[in-house]
């Protein structure tokens, strides 16, 4: 049975329990990460956990544990449960408090983490791509939540469900101001003649740390060929290739936007080498072959 890290120890799935007063619960007070593990250890753990401390920090729920004792707990997680391909979720609420939005006094937080095999992901979305639409709501680049990873995901599940009912893969948000913003589990990227962009941090989306590594392996492999700007719908549909980022599915490239093809509506070269370079990189961090 599957070991779950609730509140300073180890308890088996059946018994991971929280309260009905935890903010989390009550409100989506709190923040979380998902991560994936590739050969047993957790890939770029570091920028997730500097992810989740920043978050918490901005929401002022003190964490439970600093960065090193994180990282541990993660690492003890996967051992617990024999997992080497996996995914690993931390979430952090601000705890069990009265009832009422006010926060008053001083608060226990409250840490879960767990880690699942890695769920079968469809090849055909990566040999033959996937179909986006745009999202009926906006992202507000200027709330203050903007750029955290919070528990309410409300907008997210919503947009999912009017592209599934559409017959579409996923969506795409725009901004207030009419810019790509992020589909609602991936930042986007777009390659028109050699040039690779993506919108800017402050487009209101959630900076993701594949995106952060992407950017990496680009400006390694492709003599710095990327950009941050803001981007409208037109661009991506004018692009030669157009691709998603996320710690799960990785690199997923994008063939269709609404009923309109993006270029030959087949993924493209290099999404299909990024791809390789990424899970290159993602092994000898890891370790792995």
């Amino acid at each position: 049975m599957a070991k779950i890290f609730l509140n300073n120890r180890f308890v088996s799935l059946k018994n991971a329990k929280v309260s009905i007063l935890d903010r989390g619960f009550l409100y989506g007070d709190g923040v979380f990460e998902t991560m994936r593990a590739y050969n047993g250890q957790v890939f770029m753990a570091k920028d997730h956990i500097e992810r989740l401390l920043t978050s918490l920090e901005r929401l002022k729920i003190k964490s439970p544990y600093n960065e090193k004792k994180l990282h541990v707990i993660i690492e003890k997680t996967l051992r617990r449960n024999r997992l080497k391909e996996a995914y690993v979720k931390l979430i952090v609420t601000r705890g069990v408090a009265p009832s009422g939005i006010d926060v008053i006094g001083r608060i226990k937080p409250s840490l879960c983490v767990f880690a699942s095999p890695v769920r079968k992901i469809p090849r055909n979305i990566y040999k033959n791509g996937i179909k986006l639409t745009f999202a009926q709501t906006r992202k507000n680049e200027e709330s203050p939540i903007s750029g955290i990873k919070s528990l309410n995901y409300l907008d997210n599940i919503l947009a999912r469900f009017q592209a599934k009912e559409g017959g579409f893969d996923e969506v795409m948000f725009l901004n207030t101001k009419g810019n790509v913003s992020e589909a609602s589990t991936s930042n986007v990227f777009l390659v028109k003649n050699g040039v690779i962009v993506t919108p800017p941090k402050d487009a209101g989306l959630l900076p993701g740390v594949t995106r952060k590594t992407v950017i990496k392996i680009i400006k390694q492999f492709f003599n710095n060929k990327i950009y941050e700007k803001n981007l409208k719908p037109k661009d991506l549909l004018r692009a030669d290739e157009v691709f998603l980022t996320n710690s799960i599915l990785e690199i997923v490239p994008v063939v269709k936007l609404g009923r309109k093809r993006i270029a030959s509506g087949r993924p493209g070269t290099f999404t299909r080498l990024l791809f390789v370079l990424y899970r290159m990189h993602a092994a000898q961090l890891n370790g792995g072959k």
